[in-house]
């Protein structure tokens, strides 16, 4: 039973890293960089750095990134991958 235990806690602080930690803006920023699933606002102060500058991070790790930004424009994209 601790085995199954420690899983659902490792799987519970793994959910808990990957949470929507960025902000919801009602238009994009022009000197924001686009994604796919959000623009970001700062890839200098990734999380994810890459080790030649900027952001390292799969694009699918932006919404759970402090400098993702979403705006109504993001919806529909993230309509179509909650759906699916």
């Amino acid at each position: 039973m601790a085995v199954i235990a420690a899983g659902a806690e490792e799987a519970l602080e793994q959910a808990r890293d990957y949470t929507f930690k960025g902000r919801l803006t009602d238009v994009g920023d022009a000197a924001h960089q686009e994604t796919a699933t959000a623009d970001c606002a700062d890839e200098e102060t990734s999380p994810w750095p890459d080790p030649s500058g900027g952001c390292g991070a799969d694009f699918l790790l932006c919404l759970s990134c402090e400098n993702s930004r979403v705006h109504t424009g993001h919806h529909p994209r993230l309509a179509l991958r909650a759906a699916s």
